[in-house]
């Protein structure tokens, strides 16, 4: 098995202002995923007060998601907010990757741009 067993299709939404000038998301681009369940005591601690599972989300090196982005798993509809920023594996790694904590989005409202 290989790291792409292992990915799952996300999109990237991006905040725009409807008609009615208020915020709204709309699907912007496709990327790949992978999404580790934290399970650190510290995690567990943060989850206990605010109710979000905090996750590691594992992608191929791109420039276009960073942190405070906002992306939806396809598969399920989960959204998840990137709460840090990247960070890249080293360049003589035989494969490039980047990874970043998020914290999966209650199913509906609770966020903002």
């Amino acid at each position: 098995m290989g790291l792409e067993d292992f990915l799952e299709t996300v999109v990237k939404l991006e905040p725009a202002n409807s008609t009615n000038g208020s915020w709204v998301y709309v699907n912007g681009d496709t990327y790949s995923a992978g999404f580790i369940l934290n399970q650190s005591r510290e995690a567990r601690a943060m989850e206990s007060i605010d109710l979000r599972d905090s996750y590691t989300i594992v992608m191929y090196p791109t420039g276009e998601i960073t942190h405070g982005d906002i992306i939806l798993r396809l598969r399920d509809g989960a959204r998840y907010r990137i709460t840090s920023d990247f960070a890249h594996t080293p360049d003589i790694a035989a494969e490039s990757l980047m990874q970043a904590s998020a914290q999966k989005l209650p199913p509906e409202g609770g966020f903002s741009p």
